[in-house]
């Protein structure tokens, strides 16, 4: 890279990380169910570099220089630049997801060679690539910042952390004792990536573990839920629904997800929430 583009590359990549990450930002630890506000960034502390961008941040001519004849630039995923440790500051990664609308068409695109005369253009048969407008996180020492869980997936193996129900988990899901289902099969045909992503936050928040069914039979009531109930042999279950729509609906109460407006006191639906300690 020569020194204009340096610079270029230099300035860009400061003045995004002053928009995502700034003194004004307020940091939240990450929640799958929580949607970070303007001046909120999720926060996950410690990250497992396990890609060792740090260390190529710090060592970088132990990184091999990028050959397209081997590797097409139609591979990448993420770009990302940064500053060693110093002063006692951790070192720092800036990091841009990389989308394929960023590669330009050489087989469309032409250019003016200084080199020739006049006004006469050529076709290149170099690649290039364009930077994005934005950062998607932001890695300092062991932290990583980042406001779109989505797109951090698209390069960082975020299993860990969150990860949708497998069919093996929608299975357990929905054979325990709480619910009365009349065709797993159904259930299954509805499981798109939105129910899975439920069933995943259900399981992990362990409220079907510690809830009586007497306990969320009370709550639905006390919101205006219609919550469906069978008795199977003198034990009262929850009904799983047999259309797409209900089951979304049923999974966003034991999510959680419904709440009644003090204002009107009608039943609200809230598409974002963490827990907070007072």
């Amino acid at each position: 890279m020569d020194a204009p583009a340096q610079t270029l590359v230099e300035n860009l990549f400061r003045t995004q990380k002053s928009e995502l990450f700034n003194d004004e930002s307020e940091e939240i630890d990450f929640c799958a169910s929580y949607n970070v506000q303007d001046n909120e960034i999720f926060s996950i502390n410690p990250f497992d570099d396990e890609m060792g961008l740090i260390n190529a941040i710090e060592r970088p001519d132990a990184v091999p220089v990028w050959d397209p004849d081997d590797i097409s630039v139609h591979y990448f995923k993420a770009l990302f630049t940064g500053e060693p440790a110093s002063n006692g500051n951790p070192a720092e990664v800036l990091i841009q997801c990389f989308d394929r609308r960023q590669i330009i068409n050489n087989e469309k695109s032409f250019f003016k060679m200084a080199t020739q005369p006049g006004n006469r253009f050529s076709v290149s048969t170099r690649p290039g690539f364009s930077l994005s407008d934005r950062l998607t996180a932001i890695l300092i020492g062991d932290k990583l910042v980042f406001k779109s869980f989505f797109m951090l997936r698209r390069f960082f193996n975020m299993e860990e952390y969150f990860n949708e129900a497998t069919k093996e988990d929608l299975d357990n899901f929905i054979a325990k004792e709480i619910f009365h289902v009349e065709s797993n099969e159904g259930f299954m045909t509805f499981a798109d990536s939105a129910i899975k992503k439920k069933v995943s936050l259900i399981m992990s928040s362990g409220i079907l573990n510690d809830q009586p069914i007497q306990n969320l039979i009370e709550c639905a009531q006390k919101i205006g839920y219609q919550l469906g109930i069978t008795n199977v042999d003198g034990a009262d279950k929850i009904t799983m629904p047999n259309s797409k729509k209900e089951v979304k609906q049923l999974l966003y109460f034991l999510d959680q997800g419904y709440f009644n407006s003090i204002i009107t006191n009608e039943l609200m639906l809230t598409n974002s929430k963490r827990p907070i300690r007072i």
